[in-house]
């Protein structure tokens, strides 16, 4: 089953090729998979940003409920 969810979800390392290529105001993570098995532990949120971060150096968030973001020709406003 750990299998068959990781294939259906983009590994962070391509979402930041992704990101690079299409190189958003803010490029942000609203649903993230943490998931582990005894075999393979689960990643953190702290971890997704920095293996995003082998391929994308712009703007970036992990994004969290209720998060507001507003967006316009200036960039980008977040509101927590």
């Amino acid at each position: 089953m750990f299998q068959a969810i990781l294939a259906h979800h983009t590994k962070p390392e391509e979402a930041g090729v992704v990101f690079t290529r299409t190189k958003p105001k803010l490029a942000v993570f609203s649903h993230i998979t943490l998931l582990g098995t005894a075999q393979v532990p689960a990643v953190t949120e702290q971890e997704v940003f920095e293996l995003t971060r082998k391929n994308y150096s712009g703007p970036l968030l992990v994004g969290e409920d209720l998060m507001v973001f507003r967006v316009g020709r200036q960039g980008v406003s977040v509101k927590k």
